[in-house]
């Protein structure tokens, strides 16, 4: 078990290093790169968490011939503190810790590309109209005098968004670039000027 879990950290160790050097060659943005480089970061992690789990197995099999067991376990260490040996010295708080931030780096990695997904343009649009319907139905409570101007914003950016669906359904990224760019600019200005007028009505009539 004790070679085991330094073969594991020797995995880990050169996935780490292969990481490195196709997130610099993902520079570029090419996808093959990137994906590589996704790759070697969750074998950095599975390497780690073998590391980890082999030697909290050396922990509460009380294998002695390890130094790090010897010197932070005994014979009769309850279970529940052998567990916790395995952040008890340096070694293994090091080890702990790197298990921790892979394993952070691949739910990061993981939940950016869910969330990239479900931005496309149908859910961008499906969340701006309900975003809209709450902002001009408390427009309504408040009896707010620029209603009708904001309403017309919302309408403008609903019909850009449109245009970028279909764009993008179009496989024409050059014109979502530049429409993205346009409805950027003009919320911009929206929360500028629209949203601050709202916001300082509301906050003159509490």
């Amino acid at each position: 078990m004790i070679e085991a879990g330094r073969a594991a950290l020797a995995f880990a160790l050169g996935a780490n290093v292969l990481l490195l050097f196709l997130s610099w060659r993902a520079r570029s943005g090419e996808p093959r790169f990137l994906a590589s480089a996704g790759r070697a970061q969750e074998a950095t992690f599975l390497g780690v968490l073998a590391a980890a789990l082999l030697l909290e197995g050396l922990l509460h099999a009380r294998d002695f011939r390890l130094a790090y067991v010897w010197q932070y376990t005994s014979s009769t260490l309850p279970p529940l503190y052998t567990s916790a040996a395995l952040w008890a010295g340096q070694a293994g708080s090091i080890l702990f810790f790197t298990l921790l931030l892979s394993g952070y780096g691949v739910v990061a990695r993981r939940s950016t590309l869910v969330l990239r997904r479900n931005l496309a343009p149908g859910f961008l649009i499906a969340y701006s109209e309900a975003h809209f319907m709450s902002e001009e139905l408390l427009m309504r409570l408040q009896s707010y005098d620029g209603y009708e101007d904001h309403v017309d914003d919302h309408i403008t950016m609903l019909d850009a968004l449109g245009e970028i669906a279909a764009s993008h359904a179009a496989g024409n990224t050059r014109l979502v670039a530049g429409k993205a760019a346009e409805v950027l600019d003009f919320i911009g200005k929206h929360i500028a000027t629209r949203d601050r007028s709202f916001a300082e009505y509301v906050r003159n009539n509490l």
